[in-house]
């Protein structure tokens, strides 16, 4: 459940920082089908990311013998230490939020799969586009290979608008709009998230602008027709603005005006999207994890030089602290079950856990909410060596009695 959390929370804090860079970087640029693929490469990276754990073993060498002094805080009766009551309340709240986004992306998606049933469907010059004339007076508006119509808009409508709708079907924004709904159902907490989705709806209108103006003769009279639209109906209705592209508010259409007068950006201008690439390995970096080793000096000495090539082939597995073979531990315990594991091979091994690791040793820790993982509550102190002096960064592992 904590782990789950954390992870929402890293998710977030990655979506923030990528959508943070694209506007100081492509924010103002008319590269707009760069921002759209941009954008959902984004939104899909920033739950991809926070799962890429990169572990780090290093061996420390120590001279004395350890002598650690621990103090056992007592902890609530009736508690355990991987669950809180406050991460079961977060974690309804996040269940209901996320719900209630669904709910709101399924009434959306079939309130538009109704209007299509009982629409009228005119042939098309293309076979991958379809006209559907509705009784109810909506804006223009595109889904799914399906544009969108009212009966009386038909009647007068400017081809540029049937053109804009066309070059968002072409492009297949129908596809990012859901990309973009799934990201916001998942991340619903997250402003970042609802500032994504709203930058590729606009994203994408901009290009399918730009698809209409190169081959319009007249930009003023693809901007009139954009203009006379917005007055007649003023937006879509809030059911079918979820999931489908469609015309905005006369605001939105203003914006959108001066944008197309914009001088076009620059083709070198696409190499700022390269700011990925520092992104996802500093992402990596901060997600690392190290795993330090500390061996005695006298240990070091009494070590075999080369590891035996005559072994047995099965590498020592101690699971919390007991020793047992790889098909024991197959049998006790589950994949779910595990926490973390560690691999410890050739001198390594050797050094840590003696000459019944000449093949290696793998290290598993079960998750908190395993019986045998469970212990009486949290320990501090430090571990000195034998003169006395604190072992910086000391890492030590305390078990409970088994019952």
């Amino acid at each position: 459940m904590d782990t789950f959390l954390l992870y929402l929370g890293k998710c977030a804090l990655a979506l923030a920082v990528f959508l943070g860079a694209y506007f100081l970087t492509l924010g103002r640029e008319t590269l707009y089908s760069l921002r759209r693929i941009l954008l959902s490469v984004f939104a899909v990276l920033s739950f991809i990311l926070p799962l890429c754990v990169i572990t780090v073993h290093r061996t420390v060498l120590v001279e004395g013998t350890a002598i650690g002094s621990f103090e056992e805080l007592s902890s609530p009766p009736g508690t355990s230490a991987g669950s809180t009551p406050w991460t079961s309340i977060l974690l309804g709240i996040y269940i209901l939020g996320a719900g209630a986004t669904a709910f709101r992306i399924a009434a959306s998606v079939l309130s538009v799969i109704s209007l299509k049933r009982h629409a009228t469907i005119l042939p098309s010059d293309s076979d991958s586009t379809r006209i559907a004339l509705v009784k109810e007076n909506i804006s223009p508006c595109s889904w799914m290979g399906t544009i969108f119509l009212s009966e009386e808009d038909f009647k007068g409508c400017d081809p540029l608008i049937l053109e804009h709708e066309k070059a968002h079907l072409s492009r297949g924004h129908s596809w990012y709009v859901l990309l973009c709904d799934m990201l916001v159902c998942l991340q619903w907490f997250n402003p970042a998230a609802w500032l994504l989705r709203r930058e590729m709806s606009e994203v994408m209108e901009y290009e399918a602008d730009g698809a209409v103006l190169g081959s319009c003769p007249s930009g003023k009279q693809y901007q009139y027709a954009l203009l006379a639209q917005s007055c007649i109906h003023g937006g879509l209705p809030r059911e079918l603005s979820f999931c489908t592209n469609g015309f905005s508010s006369q605001g939105s259409v203003k914006r959108r005006i001066v944008m197309m007068k914009r001088r076009p950006s620059s083709p070198k201008a696409g190499y700022k999207a390269l700011i990925v690439v520092p992104l996802i390995a500093a992402g990596v970096g901060l997600n690392a994890r190290t795993v330090t080793s500390y061996v005695h000096k006298e240990d070091e000495a009494n070590a075999p030089s080369s590891l035996s090539k005559g072994g047995t082939g099965d590498p020592l597995v101690i699971v919390w602290e007991k020793r047992m073979t790889l098909s024991e531990s197959s049998e006790r315990h589950s994949s779910d079950d595990i926490s973390s594991i560690s691999v410890y091979k050739d001198r390594e091994s050797l050094l840590l856990f003696g000459p019944e690791a000449e093949d290696g040793a793998i290290v598993i820790t079960l998750k908190n909410d395993v019986p045998q993982a469970k212990t009486g509550g949290p320990i501090k102190g430090k571990v000195m060596d034998g003169s006395g002096k604190p072992i910086p960064d000391a890492a030590v592992m305390v078990t409970a009695a088994r019952t």
